[in-house]
């Protein structure tokens, strides 16, 4: 039984999610986790790696319809939505592909065909991207770095499905049953290097729901200790900790799991060959050097130089942030010796420089908190000590009592 592997990982509901969860400190503990699941030989799980562990399990197609109706935003796929977004495709790409009989508009299996080559180009569908591989799903993970804008990500999250439990469970009710779709065409070779197949759930359901609708007859007798075991038995998150970036690349790369081996083509090619580029830099330069290149570039176009900016210029009336050399001393005097400083320092203020443009940054607590957010997040990047980022915080942008 899959909860009887979760024990020792703390398995349990988190926040407000509906999912339960297990906490990985690191690539160590979650090869352990995932190695362990081959003692269940008569089961079958696959993986979906997502970037933020507050992403919901929601298809492009219902992304998308969310984003421009925030407000009736549910995370569901409407079928006449997915009727018209096949049929826009279908007529969109006549002269482009061979195979005739995907446009067979009363053929249910070369539809799914159809919608399966949309997902891999990029259309927005009701599939979901799943992978029988945990390590191609960790990849997908942690391959892109975090927005500087977003709010404070501190775990990636790998979600877990059992497939062979959802099929015998979901399959007798047509309201409730999560399809498993693994095309036969592949013609780019992206789904075998992914070990790669879909999901789609019934319309008007998002999948977390349809697996809880499923569940209810279990969940009905059981005891608030017992509901995450029950609902683990079917799916649950795996969370890691976001700045473990860095080393899980390198291992997966060492696995041979990296652009080029998961995208068998030119884009593959290219990307994995910009990964490289990155790597190399890194090895010689702290990272730091290409974060505050980068962010130069875009956020302080024109300005000469970095240290040009000044902070203590600025005028104010409740908030203050440190200048340049307080800052840099706030950081050694609570860092360790392996970081450049006067990098590390020059790159926060670069990040807070649009924010302290604003007028009234300095009275605004809205301004003061996506500022110590976008500290925060430089902060875990450069694998600044976890135990003190708060500190360094609250002295770099501190309150002046009036």
């Amino acid at each position: 039984m899959i909860s009887a592997l979760l024990n020792e990982y703390e398995l349990k509901y988190r926040g407000d999610e509906n999912i339960p969860s297990v906490i990985c400190e690191g690539w160590k503990q979650f090869s352990k986790l995932v190695e362990s699941f081959n003692r269940l030989t008569d089961t079958q799980f696959v993986f979906r790696g997502q970037r933020r562990n507050d992403w919901k399990l929601t298809p492009g197609l219902a992304r998308f319809y969310d984003k421009v109706n925030p407000a009736e935003k549910n995370g569901i796929v409407q079928e006449e939505h997915a009727r018209e977004q096949i049929a826009l495709f279908r007529k969109a790409i006549r002269g482009r592909v061979s195979d005739h009989a995907l446009f067979k508009q009363d053929d249910e299996q070369e539809e799914v065909e159809l919608w399966s080559i949309g997902q891999h180009y990029g259309l927005d569908s009701p599939l979901l991207d799943w992978t029988h591989s945990p390590y191609v799903a960790l990849f997908f993970a942690f391959e892109k770095a975090d927005r500087v804008t977003e709010s404070d990500n501190p775990y990636r999250a790998i979600y877990v499905l059992n497939k062979t439990k959802v099929e015998t469970l979901t399959n007798s009710d047509e309201s409730t049953a999560i399809t498993f779709i693994e095309p036969r065409k592949d013609d780019q070779g992206r789904l075998v290097s992914q070990a790669g197949l879909f999901t789609r759930s019934p319309y008007r359901k998002t999948l977390e729901n349809a697996l809880l609708e499923a569940l209810a007859p279990e969940l009905e007798n059981a005891t608030q200790e017992e509901d995450p075991i029950v609902v683990s038995g079917c799916f649950f998150k795996i969370l890691i900790k976001n700045e473990e970036q860095p080393e899980i690349l390198k291992c997966l790369r060492q696995m041979n799991i990296h652009p080029a081996s998961l995208f068998p083509d030119l884009i593959g090619a290219a990307q994995n060959c910009n990964k490289l580029l990155e790597e190399r830099f890194i090895h010689v330069h702290p990272p730091q050097k290409i974060e505050a290149v980068s962010i130069t570039s875009e956020l302080v176009l024109g300005t000469p130089e970095l240290t040009t900016f000044e902070p203590s210029k600025v005028s104010k009336s409740h908030w203050k942030l440190q200048t340049r050399d307080e800052l840099m001393q706030t950081l050694t005097t609570n860092g360790k010796p392996n970081i450049d400083y006067q990098l590390l320092s020059e790159e926060i203020l670069v990040e807070l420089a649009p924010h302290v443009n604003q007028v009234d940054w300095e009275i605004r607590e809205s301004a003061i908190a996506k500022m110590r957010n976008v500290v925060k997040v430089v902060l875990r990047r450069n694998n600044y000590p976890e135990q003190v980022r708060e500190k360094v915080i609250d002295t770099c942008i501190f309150e002046e009592k009036i």
